[in-house]
């Protein structure tokens, strides 16, 4: 703890350290204090003041108080195709209280797990959301949260546990005291704790057909080494083997909890609207009683079993220190020494080993890694950084060019990745990926030797000063201008920045991820010392491996070998382990070699290997980076922000709203077929800019088939892009970024980034799309060839697993959520391998997202849209196309018909420069021969109209044998997206996700999954339900959630109006008791809290320009323009009652939808494991007694039937 002090000490005991407010960039207009507690929690105090724009009106508000109920798992996405999670679709009018926020992350993670209990850390996680001492109820706290409109997860690390939540500002006091009393009084029982093991167990499985390479490391890590470590948890680790050893699995949470979660291991992060001072008090008084040092265990813990679980074979330092008599307690597994070069199943032997590895999905990917020692202490340099950004370079004369014109590769990455198992205090790992083709496959020792050429080279042109200056400028301008995050994010990453294991100063918590300012070139030449071909991990990854021996690729160990696989124990992955020939290894060892002693040239210079057949360079100086960050003069007739208003009566009263739409964008230029919208931001006032563009080809939905023509124009976007690369990757690295998607209607561009350099980049985009089909000899044919290869093999990953993505590539518009905030906004965990985002519990915002792209969704919307084909129906309607098929396509369909143009500006973007993009536009189509159609008709999906009362059913094997998740996905057609429709749905989910998810995933089991929400799909509103399960078939899921909707609506129905009043009344004591009955006993403050928490999440200010121009492209690009909604749908809110939310779940899910229901139903299931499709059907048909129609034939339904007209906003 060191560094100048902010002030005097507290006279209650609390240590003020250093000042962190002084170290933040000029945009951030939060205050800061970090302070130490007594008890040796750090604790960084964030004081938000747009959070407190103005006073709590709102009447009747439990303020700290701990009565909750429901839990607010959802949300809303966004009109985007792919949902991005946390991105906004639409509506505007938002000028609410930003959240309140809370993370504190724990110094111990999965590392630390005794070796009978693999899992444990994990498990504790799951466990400590179960109920305490003083909040006994096992829903308690995640009820309380989503209550007050907030959202709570958590993930494990490998050397830390992290915890957040956000909540509405006037609520964080209540919400802190029951977060508290995880660390404090945690319950565990017995009885939730063998309950909440088949969470870890569905969670393992929802992962299980991954391919995990990180867990073949893990494997074959020196025996004591953490490494080892099984961090995800299953049945088996914390079940069987606990059982088997004589372990008692309950004891060991106590212990572990006892010994690892104390006050000086933890780092605390609040961000609210209260003054620093106020912030100070609360955390105080919430956190003091967490104990000052480890503690023995219960002495229930100690009864519970006569064997303690052993501790892990690797010991870790503790270490510990005082500050001014205040401990402070890390571990460090310095010691362990690095992970690589084990000993694990199949490696005893003494060379470089190749390990090669039969992937679930068809895929070719190489990766080398490397060991580096502890790069933490290292933060102010990155060598990693710099060495990355030279070997990973994609610009002209990289290393993936060389490889892309030999045609063995797509892709390439290089660099120390983010994760426990990428870095920590053992050590660290550099990898090099590679993503092959099959010729790659084959040539794969070849992409090797000139990795090493290439690495040979970076040696030999010397370290250089100016890339690592260019590095760092780029980092200094991401530092002085960062975009605000969603305060759940922000506190989460403030948290895990400043666990001990990250080695950063205190004057470095904010700015140390993005440091630079020192230059350390003996630390880069260490790295690069250390990537020789010995000290390589190697592992191959391709789909070919265990295919007849004549399908193999033919080249050294290249092939399966005639011998069985060995199978990783946890994930059943099947892999070999081989020693390479002493000849591969000498010709990389050469190629390393070839510049030694090699004189650096001018920074110019070009080094070239005149044994190459083509030039290679290092990364040039960069023309992108931006120098430029002046803003642009707003106009005098800018509008300023609306003021507020109270509302009154209804079940809002009080709540303030925008007195008046906000600024929306509008159209600047048009001519012809060029539409410009254009918006200058006056919030956020930052050198950044959004521009998005879609273009409408004529012949979109003409003369070809369309699955053959929307395949077609896949492969044309992949084409592109990789056209672009090379001059686009450069200003990537300089924080330019674009995006180009094909769409059923042709395709849309995204750039963005600091807004200098932005129109260079923009216009070399537009003209590489809209003069695609100028050239009769475009594309090449080797570049034809590799990128139909890298297509097909996607389009066959797609819909392998029921819950993860079933779409690799963006088609249109196929839904977006009715326009409003994500009102609980996405928690998320970490997924233990790569980092990906994956939900742990509640929120809709990020299960929906994966909902879209799971199987039984695209199975859905394949019967919803009459334009709406499987990526494996495209792949079969291209699978012959020829390179002359393409170009025929790109010359005399694509753009022959013409084309329309709009586009929309946002940021630091005048309106003369938005009228000058459009007139820019229209010199590049020129300029292409892309003809402009002003008459062009846009290419829209219809939605179908589901026959009235029908439940139509649809069952269907995982396309994957191997799968054991099934998946159920059911869905209730509303009607025609309206204001009124809208708020009532709204409302319906506020109330009905909590007690869904509590009582399917917490109490039943049923998966770890469970998820709820509103669907606009094509402009028809409706809702779902989704499940995902290991354990169940879907036709008893689908039994269980029509049994549940069924109960939901009785207790809707049971509530008496009062409930829906504004009153002062204090909330039922029997809701605090254990939420027994989520509905009957709640109280009218209670059921009003969920529908103003609703209103207060639309009303969520926006964090960044970047949320902004998506929301609003949302509106343009699909024509709706409703750029107010989320001010309109809180208006709406008012008028909601009780008998219209009783009357409409009475009418959906009284009888389970169908066969009484006066809407219509569709039921997606996809059965894995053991269960067979058919039978499912039958049992799923028979469980309704009628009134069900089986689908068996997608195609033959979606030829028929009757649709929705185009249902579009105002033009």
């Amino acid at each position: 703890m060191s560094g100048k002090s902010n002030g005097k000490r507290s006279p209650k005991k609390i240590l003020r350290c250093y000042d962190v407010d002084a170290t933040k960039p000029d945009c951030d207009k939060k205050s800061y204090r970090l302070v130490l507690l007594p008890n040796g929690i750090r604790a960084l105090l964030v004081h938000d003041p747009e959070s407190s724009d103005h006073d709590d009106t709102m009447d009747g508000s439990d303020g700290g108080s701990s009565e909750g109920e429901g839990s607010d798992e959802s949300g809303s996405e966004d009109g985007s195709e792919d949902g991005e999670e946390g991105s906004d679709a639409g509506g505007g009018g938002r000028d609410g209280l930003k959240k309140a926020a809370c993370a504190l992350a724990v110094g111990v993670g999965s590392f630390s797990d005794p070796p009978q209990c693999q899992g444990l850390a994990h498990y504790l996680e799951h466990m400590l959301f179960m109920g305490s001492k003083k909040y006994p109820g096992e829903n308690e706290y995640d009820a309380f949260i989503s209550k007050h409109g907030g959202s709570a997860n958590a993930y494990t690390e490998c050397e830390y546990t992290l915890y957040h939540f956000d909540i509405m500002p006037e609520h964080l006091e209540g919400a802190l005291d029951i977060f508290a009393q995880f660390f404090t009084a945690p319950l565990m029982t017995a009885a939730s704790s063998d309950r909440e093991l088949n969470a870890i167990e569905s969670e393992f499985c929802l992962s299980k057909n991954n391919d995990m390479m990180q867990e073949l490391r893990c494997a074959a890590a020196p025996p004591r080494h953490p490494y080892r470590t099984f961090t995800w948890g299953n049945l088996a680790s914390l079940r069987d083997a606990p059982a088997a050893a004589g372990v008692d699995v309950r004891g060991a949470l106590l212990r572990f909890h006892a010994e690892h979660y104390c006050a000086p291991a933890m780092q605390l992060v609040v961000l609210g609207h209260a003054p620093l001072d106020e912030l100070e008090a609360l955390v105080e008084r919430c956190f003091s009683k967490v104990r000052a040092a480890p503690a023995a265990p219960p002495a229930d813990a100690a009864a519970a079993s006569s064997s303690a679980a052993a501790p892990p074979p690797f010991q870790p330092q503790v270490l510990t220190a005082t500050v001014d008599g205040r401990p402070c307690r890390s571990l460090s597994f310095e010691g362990a020494g690095p992970p690589l070069g084990g000993q694990g199943e199949g490696e005893g032997k003494g060379g470089v080993l190749l390990h090669r590895l039969r992937p679930v999905r068809d895929s070719h990917r190489l990766t080398l890694a490397w060991a580096l020692p502890p790069q933490a202490r290292l933060y102010r340099s990155k060598p990693g950084h710099y060495v990355g950004h030279m070997i990973g370079h994609e610009g002209e004369g990289s290393l993936l060019s060389l490889l892309r014109d030999r045609q063995w590769a797509t892709g390439l990455s290089a660099g120390i990745g983010g994760g426990g198992h990428s870095s920590g205090t053992y050590g660290a790992l550099f990898e090099v990926s590679v993503t092959l083709t099959a010729a790659g496959v084959a040539a794969w020792h070849k992409v090797v030797e000139d990795l090493f050429v290439f690495l040979g080279m970076v040696r030999g042109h010397g370290v250089l000063e100016w890339v690592h200056k260019e590095l760092q400028a780029v980092s200094e301008a991401q530092f002085r201008f960062q975009e605000e995050e969603e305060p759940a994010e922000a506190v989460a990453h403030l948290a895990s920045m400043m666990v001990p294991s990250n080695g950063l100063r205190e004057e470095h918590l904010l700015s140390g991820p993005y440091l630079m300012d020192e230059w350390r070139p003996d630390a880069v030449r260490n790295a690069l010392a250390r990537l020789t071909p010995a000290a390589a991990r190697i592992d191959l990854f391709s789909s070919a491996f265990g295919c007849a021996a004549e399908e193999d690729p033919p080249a050294p160990l290249s092939g399966a070998p005639d011998r069985a696989p060995l199978v990783e124990p946890h994930f059943g992955l099947e892999y070999w382990v081989d020693e390479l020939p002493a000849g591969v290894v000498a010709a990389w060892e050469a190629a390393l070699a070839r510049w030694e002693g090699a004189t650096p040239l001018p920074e110019e210079g070009v080094l070239v290997d005149p044994k190459s057949d083509k030039r290679l360079r290092l990364a040039p100086k960069n023309a992108f980076i931006a120098t430029d960050f002046s803003l642009r003069p707003l106009p005098e007739s800018t509008e300023e922000a609306p003021g507020a208003q109270l509302l009154e009566g209804g079940a809002l009263a009080g709540l303030q709203v925008p007195s008046a739409p906000p600024p929306a964008p509008t159209v600047v230029w048009e001519e012809g077929a060029i539409k410009v919208w254009h918006l200058q931001d006056a919030k956020f006032r930052q050198p950044r800019g959004e521009v998005y563009a879609k273009i409408v080809c004529n012949d979109a939905a003409g003369a070809w088939p369309a699955a053959r023509q929307q395949g077609l124009v896949d492969l044309a976007a992949r084409l592109i892009n990789e056209h672009l690369t090379e001059f686009a990757y450069m200003a990537t690295v300089a924080e330019l970024h674009y995006s180009l998607k094909a769409t059923v209607y042709g395709f849309q561009v995204h750039v963005h980034g600091f807004s200098h350099r932005l129109p260079v980049l923009l216009e070399a985009v537009l003209t590489a799309v809209l003069g695609v089909g100028r050239s009769t000899d475009y594309p090449a044919q080797n570049a034809f060839d590799t990128q139909k290869e890298a297509l097909m093999r996607a389009y066959a990953n797609a819909g392998l697993k029921p819950d993860k993505e079933a779409s690799c590539n963006i088609t249109t518009q196929m839904e977006w959520w009715p326009l409003k905030r994500a009102h609980t906004g996405a928690g998320v965990g970490c997924d233990k391998e790569t980092g990906a985002m994956f939900n742990r519990s509640l929120h809709v915002t990020t299960i929906l997202c994966t909902l879209r792209k799971s199987s039984a969704t695209a199975s859905r919307l394949a019967l919803l849209f009459d334009k709406h084909y499987f990526d494996r129906e495209k792949a079969a309607a291209i699978a012959d196309a020829t390179l002359e098929d393409l170009r025929q396509f790109l010359r005399e369909h694509l753009f022959v018909g013409g084309v329309s143009i709009e586009a929309a500006a946002h940021g630091n973007i005048t309106q003369e420069e938005a009228v000058q993009l459009g007139r820019s536009v229209a010199a590049v189509a020129a300029a292409q021969a892309a003809g402009l159609d002003a008459q062009q008709q846009h290419v829209d999906r219809r939605a179908r109209r589901l026959p009235r009362a029908a439940h139509l059913l649809h069952c269907a094997a995982a396309r994957d044998p191997t799968q054991d998740n099934s998946a159920l996905e059911s869905y209730w057609q509303a009607g025609e997206d309206a204001l009124p429709l809208r708020a009532a749905l709204d409302a319906l989910e506020a109330l009905l996700e909590e007690p869904l998810y509590d009582t399917l995933r917490t109490q039943q089991q049923l998966g770890y999954s469970v998820a709820c929400g509103v669907r606009a799909t094509g402009g028809v509103l409706g809702f779902c339900v989704r499940v995902v399960s290991a354990a169940y078939p879907p036709s008893e899921l689908l039994a269980r959630v029509d049994a549940f909707l069924a109960g939901f609506a009785d207790q809707l129905e049971a509530m008496t109006p009062e409930a829906f009043r504004p009153s002062a009344a204090p909330a039922c004591a029997d809701a605090l008791a254990g939420f027994a009955d989520r509905l009957e006993a709640m109280a009218p403050e209670a059921f009003r809290q969920h529908l103003v928490s609703l209103a207060q999440n639309k009303l969520q200010p926006d964090n960044a320009l970047c949320e902004v121009a998506e929301r609003h492209w949302s509106e343009i690009s699909t024509r709706r323009r409703h750029f107010s909604a989320a001010r309109d749908e809180v208006l709406e809110l008012q008028s909601v009652d009780q008998a219209a939310l009783v009357a409409l779940c009475r009418e959906w899910f009284r009888s389970g939808g169908g066969g009484g229901s006066a809407l219509p139903r569709l039921t997606v299931m996809i059965a894995g494991g053991a269960a067979d499709a058919a039978a499912e059907a039958a049992a799923a048909a028979a469980a309704a007694g009628g009134g069900v129609t089986a689908i068996d034939d997608i195609a033959a339904a979606r030829a028929s039937g009757e649709w929705y007209p185009v249902l579009i906003g105002d033009s």
